[in-house]
């Protein structure tokens, strides 16, 4: 079965929250999983979400080579298995206590994957990824299977043409 990846929801906001929600809501498929990138602004050293939930099932965060985007912003990336029968809940990421002053998350479905380990192991490679002001790159390994799909995130933190 061939990898599908499909964009579902988002939320982006620059008001301050200690969670934040994404719209509109949806159903996963049975089996599937959900990958969100979590962008977090806050002015002094920006935080992961200290939870991410959704769909019925709390999200597993991967670990980044870098997450660091600038003093005042940070991505992390987050995953999870849907089980067999997914909800409709949105996303959600949550910062306990700490109010942010704005956040983002972007979250997509990806069907027809390998669905035999956890959510971490179905990400099968960190890659390296490096930028300046106006430009970017992602250096990827060789994929241990010609089913393996990349996905990226990018992020530009002031207006510019892309």
């Amino acid at each position: 079965m061939a990898i599908g990846i499909t964009y579902k929801s988002r939320v982006a906001s620059t008001t301050g929250a200690t969670s934040y929600t994404c719209s509109p809501t949806w159903t996963p498929a049975a089996q599937s999983l959900a990958v969100a990138f979590v962008v977090t602004c806050l002015a002094a050293t920006p935080l992961d979400p200290t939870t991410v939930t959704g769909h019925g099932v709390s999200y597993s965060k991967l670990t980044l080579s870098a997450r660091t985007l600038s003093t005042t912003h940070a991505v992390s990336v987050w995953v999870a298995k849907m089980g067999a029968s997914p909800t409709s809940v949105a996303c959600v990421a949550s910062y306990g206590a700490v109010t942010q002053t704005g956040g983002l998350i972007i979250e997509f479905e990806v069907t027809g994957h390998d669905n035999s380990g956890t959510a971490l192991q179905t990400i099968v490679q960190n890659p390296t990824n490096t930028g300046t002001d106006t430009s970017g790159s992602v250096t990827l390994s060789a994929a241990a299977s010609s089913e393996n799909r990349p996905m990226s995130f990018w992020l530009h933190l002031i207006n510019e043409a892309t």
